[in-house]
């Protein structure tokens, strides 16, 4: 993770299990955006949460990628 998520994306969707999430944080970041768009290319929906980041005043953005009949229900 830290500033290698774009990579961690990519392996993360290989070992993922059917009905799993990934959660990805820091999604507002554009150095994140090569990642984001490889799962949204792979057909994963994307649930984005902003909110205040921990230890600061800056907001920040949060999100879950899914599939259809993931472990969330959603």
């Amino acid at each position: 993770d830290g500033r290698d998520r774009s990579n961690c994306a990519l392996y993360a969707k290989e070992a993922l299990k059917d009905g799993g999430v990934i959660i990805f944080d820091n999604t507002n970041h554009p150095p994140y955006n090569p990642g984001i768009e490889t799962l949204k290319s792979d057909g994963y929906k994307e649930l984005r949460f902003y909110g205040l980041a921990p230890i600061s005043t800056l907001f920040s953005a949060t999100s879950i990628f899914y599939k259809k009949d993931n472990c969330l229900n959603i």
